[in-house]
This record gives C-alpha cells, sequence and structure tokens, in this order.
C-alpha cells in the first residue's frame, strides 16, 4: 500500500502461501494481467484482494479461478466494463467494492454469488439494478449504490436478507420495485432522487427503523407511514409537500407520525377490513371457479375455510407465514390437482398428502422442510426448491407420472442420482445452485434417457465426464456459475450441441473429430484415478458424515470400505505416475 509499484511483475514475486494482497494506492495501469496456477501458488489460498485506488486500472484478468477468495476491493479505478463472466467461479466471495469506478452496467455473474454480503457500487454511472443481477444474493445485507445514474431498481424475492439500502443521490423517480418484500430491511436511504409518490406499500415494511427521502419531489405522504411502529427517523427536508407545515416537520419524527396518523380519514376502512374484503371475494370466486387463490394474504395459520370447498381443484396459499397445515386438510379435499404453498414457514407436510389421487403439481419451495412426505403417484410436477435444510429424498419410486423435479437451492453437496433412477419419466431436473460436485454422468446415461432439461448450474462442480457427451437426447444442460476447468466458458456459453460436442469429443471411443485430441485427452485422464472411483468415495464419506439414523455396525462397515477405495486410488495414482515416467 502507498507505494510507486507500476509493474505486474511484482505478482511473481510474492509469497506462495498468501492469504491477503493490498496494492492500494499504487501506479498499476491498464488491463492487468494476473498469473496463472502454473506460476504462482498463492492464487489458490489468497483470500483478501485490494487493487483499490490505483487511478488508472482499467480491467483485471484471470480472477476467475481464485475459489476462496472471500474480499475483492478494486474501488477507485478506471473500470468502465465488466464482461459478463468477471465474477465465475467466485463462489466463496463475502465482501465486493467496486465504487468509483466508470461502470454503466453490472456483469450478469455477479448475480450468482451466493455468499456476498456487503457489495458496494457507488460512484458509478449505473442507469438499473435488475433482478438479474441480485437473484442468487440470499445473504446479501448491505447495498451502497449512491451516486450513479440510477433511474429504476427491482429487488428479487431471494434477497430477504437486505438490512440496509443506500440510493442516494440518483435519478430514481419510481419507488424500488419490490422493495416491501424484504422483511429485513431496517435503513433505507433515497435521498436526492425525482420521486414523487410513495406507494403505500412501503408500511408492510415492519423493521423498517431509518428513512431518508430528503430533496425529491414529494407533494404527499401516504398517512399510514405514521402507523409505522418502528420508524424512528423520517427526514423529509426539500420537498414540496402541500398537507404538512414546514412546522411539523421541524418537530421531529414522533411528532410527524402522529399527526400523519390524524390525517387518516375515519371512515376508511382498516387494513385488516380491506384484507378481510380481498379474502371474501377469494372464497366467492372459489365457489364458481373451484380455485381458491389466498396468495399474499398475510394469512399467519392455514385458512380452514378452504375445507368448506370440497370440490376444490386449484389451492394456492403462497406467501404467506403459515406454519403447518393441518392434516384433515387433504383427507377432504380429494379433487385437488394443484396445491401451492411456497414462502411459507413449513416445517413439515402432513403424510395425509398421499391421499390426493389426484394431485398434479405440488410447489412448496422456500419454506423450512427437513424432509418430504411420501407423494400420490399422479404427481407430474414437484417444485421443493429453497429449502435449505431438506434431506435428499431416498424414496421416489411411486413417483411413476414426475415429470419435472425443482430442487435448486438446497445446498445439496451430492447429485441426488436416486431422483434419476426412481423417476422414470422424469423430463426436467433443476439442481440449480446447490453445491454439488460430481456429476455421476455413467449412470445419467444409464437411468436418464428421458431427460430434456439438466439445470447444473451454479454448483460446485470442477470437472464433467466426457461419458456425458452421450447424452445426445438432452435439449438444454446448463453448466454457467461452476469453477469447471475442463470446459471453456466460452463453450459453456454457446449452449447445449456445443457443451455436447465438445465432451464427446474427450470420449477416447468416439471416432468423430481428431483423433490426435482424443488421444490427447485419454492420456490426460490416464495420469488420474478413474472419476467413478472418486465418486464412489465421496458418497461414502457423505453418507459417514450426514446419515443420522447409521448404526455403529454400518459406520464400521463404511469406514472399512472407504479406506479400501482410497488405498486404490492411492495405487492408482502412483501407477499412473510411473507409467507417465516411462
Amino acid at each position: 500500500m502507498y507505494n510507486s509499484i507500476s509493474e505486474a511483475s511484482i505478482f511473481y514475486e510474492l509469497p506462495q502461501n498468501l492469504s491477503v494482497l493490498k496494492m492500494d494506492h499504487n501506479q498499476l495501469s491498464g488491463e492487468l494481467e494476473l498469473p496463472n496456477e502454473s506460476h504462482v501458488n498463492w492464487r489458490k489460498t489468497l483470500q483478501q484482494l485490494s487493487l483499490a485506488n490505483n487511478k488508472r486500472i482499467t480491467a483485471v484478468h484471470r480472477l476467475d479461478s481464485m475459489h476462496n477468495l472471500q474480499v475483492l476491493d478494486l474501488s477507485g479505478n478506471q473500470f468502465t466494463e465488466l464482461k459478463d463472466e468477471f465474477f465465475d467461479g467466485l463462489n466463496k466471495l463475502t465482501h465486493l467494492n467496486l465504487s468509483a469506478n466508470h461502470l454503466e452496467r453490472l456483469p450478469l455473474s455477479i448475480g450468482s454469488l451466493q455468499m456476498l454480503v456487503e457489495l458496494d457500487v457507488s460512484k458509478n454511472k449505473l442507469r438499473n439494478i435488475d433482478q438479474e443481477h441480485l437473484c442468487g444474493m440470499h445473504r446479501l445485507a448491505f447495498l451502497n449504490a449512491r451516486e450513479n445514474l440510477l433511474k429504476r431498481v427491482c429487488f428479487h424475492e431471494n434477497n430477504r436478507s437486505l438490512a440496509k439500502i443506500f440510493f442516494g443521490f440518483n435519478h430514481i423517480d419510481v419507488f424500488p420495485e419490490n422493495i416491501e418484500h424484504l422483511p429485513a430491511l431496517t435503513e433505507l436511504e433515497v435521498n436526492d432522487n425525482r420521486l414523487d409518490e410513495i406507494p403505500y406499500e412501503i408500511t408492510a415494511m415492519n423493521v423498517l427503523r431509518r428513512l431518508n427521502l430528503n430533496n425529491n419531489d414529494l407533494n404527499d405522504l401516504p398517512p399510514q407511514l405514521g402507523t409505522m411502529k418502528q420508524l424512528t427517523v423520517l427526514t423529509l427536508q426539500g420537498n414540496p409537500l402541500r398537507r404538512i407545515k414546514r412546522s411539523v416537520l421541524e418537530q421531529g419524527t414522533i411528532q410527524l407520525k402522529e399527526y400523519l396518523c390524524k390525517l387518516i380519514p375515519k371512515s376508511e376502512t382498516s387494513r385488516s377490513e380491506q384484507l378481510q374484503d380481498a379474502i371474501d371475494y377469494c372464497l366467492d370466486d372459489a365457489r364458481y371457479t373451484g380455485k381458491l387463490v389466498l396468495a399474499n394474504k398475510k394469512l399467519d395459520q392455514f385458512p380452514s375455510v378452504a375445507l368448506s370447498f370440497p370440490s376444490l381443484t386449484v389451492l394456492d396459499v403462497s406467501g404467506n407465514s403459515i406454519p403447518e397445515l393441518p392434516a384433515d386438510t387433504f383427507m377432504q379435499l380429494e379433487s385437488l390437482v394443484v396445491l401451492n404453498v411456497s414462502q411459507n414457514q413449513l416445517k413439515s407436510i402432513p403424510a395425509e398428502i398421499f391421499s390426493l389421487q389426484s394431485l398434479k403439481e405440488l410447489y412448496c419451495a422456500r419454506n423450512n422442510l427437513r424432509e418430504l412426505p411420501l407423494l400420490p403417484s399422479s404427481v407430474e410436477i414437484l417444485d421443493a426448491s429453497g429449502n435449505v435444510g431438506l434431506h435428499m429424498p431416498s424414496e421416489m419410486s411411486a413417483l411413476v407420472s414426475l415429470r419435472e423435479a425443482h430442487l435448486a437451492f438446497n445446498k445439496w453437496d451430492r447429485f441426488p442420482i436416486e431422483v434419476v433412477q426412481q423417476c422414470k419419466n422424469l423430463e426436467v431436473l433443476d439442481l440449480d445452485s446447490n453445491l454439488i460436485r460430481v456429476v455421476p454422468a455413467e449412470q445419467l446415461l444409464e437411468y436418464g434417457r428421458k431427460l430434456r432439461y439438466l439445470i447444473l448450474s451454479n454448483n460446485n462442480i470442477k470437472q464433467l465426464l466426457p461419458t456425458l457427451g452421450g447424452m445426445t437426447w438432452l435439449e438444454r444442460l446448463e453448466l454457467q456459475g461452476n469453477p469447471l476447468k475442463t470446459i471453456r466458458h466460452s463453450i459453456i456459453a454457446s449452449g447445449t450441441g456445443e457443451i455436447l460436442r465438445y465432451l464427446q469429443q474427450l470420449m477416447p471411443t468416439n471416432g468423430v473429430g481428431d483423433g490426435r485430441q482424443s488421444q490427447n485427452a485419454h492420456e490426460s485422464h490416464a495420469a488420474e484415478p478413474p472419476t467413478e472411483l472418486d465418486e464412489e468415495i465421496d458418497q461414502l464419506e457423505y453418507k459417514i458424515q450426514h446419515d443420522q439414523y447409521m448404526s455403529s455396525a454400518q459406520e464400521y462397515a463404511y469406514k472399512k470400505q472407504l479406506a479400501v477405495l482410497k488405498a486404490k486410488r492411492m495405487r492408482l495414482r502412483r501407477a499412473a505416475q510411473q507409467k507417465q515416467k516411462r
């Protein structure tokens, strides 16, 4: 820090086990090429990298394989653009600072940073922040986008951890979309923008404590702001407010909230009455259509009134705070075809759901489910994504009709091959944003004959067996966001056909393409033990670590088998090394 380093050669002279590297306030400039893994070892160990305030850096290359990097500071430079794949492979990043550059847009790969807690993009030239930029940020708690050119901001439903947001000094003229769905938000700054209206929905932000609306174009405020109990700081200076006297504003937040409460019309239906009116309307509609939709109605318990509609075919209670489902629900709704209980607070689904023999679609995503019950054989679509503690399903052979299984965002570190083996008609398998390391290509080739869509993006997959290229029937194979070393990003970006063709060229028995390329690929793999052996070892280690019901005898047997497999792998490695020396 604070030197006059201007040559990138310094990166080749650093200690090999480096964990923190700060090159702030130097004279580095232009497109910075970091050395690759073959030249330096610190790429594998580095956890913090700061190149802040070098003033003239315009690009940084070869960040993608620094898999242990947690803190990255590129602030105070001359970046005008970051390539869409810029953040690929940086799966452990928790703090990112891109402030004080000249960025006009954010790269798409920023949306895959699932571990990110703090993001600073202030003092750039950004014009919008969309859902695609924020979609994977489940843990993001702090967002600073001050001093940009923002006109539009749209949050994603996954941003539920956001606590502090700073959008001051932009061009925002419409209140950020979906912001009312951020339950952890305590501080919001949108001062010095062009807002002329505050939506009524802001009153749903129950834990908001500080709200800065200074220097906008507000003529009025929703009186219901006065009912926000946690709001302790509300600033409104520099707005052309008409109904609120300056003397009231000067008295402070408490007096202002009391004044706003007085402006709520006496005859106005209370929020609870409005909500009840909406529910009554849905009930009336259900009598004629057989569809009861009570999504996002702030329900804190299952609406027992649903049981009065025995011929109901669709029941949607998603987006509420329901903690449990009564078991008799499923005994009385025998005609149910679609059940949506996503985004509630469910910890389990009653076993009685098996009695719903007409059920075809079950949506139970984004709950707190630990396991799935035995489901009726009629189910064709299952969405259990976003249940972080969910145990991998072991018995699904009854689901003979299942065509789509959406199991994303569950933090599984093993591929659930049992789903493919047991569900013979499976066409779509979505495993996006898990922690999967190994893809069982041989078993997929054998049991996945009907698979059309295989979504494996945003996992921890480092290599793929060429055997996967034999799945020529796949219409969509998604791999982006994985730390793959054997397939270039350009091939992945080119689509499914290109990926499969590339893998086919690596197959030693494939007569298509350059024979020398196939031979070289075969030789490169010969130096390593078979990936199937690694898969078997991984699966055994997973069982030993995670199977809570394993007996002592089983554990002993598994550990003994594991030791034998590891010894075998070591012998294969030694034999391969000796063969290469000859």
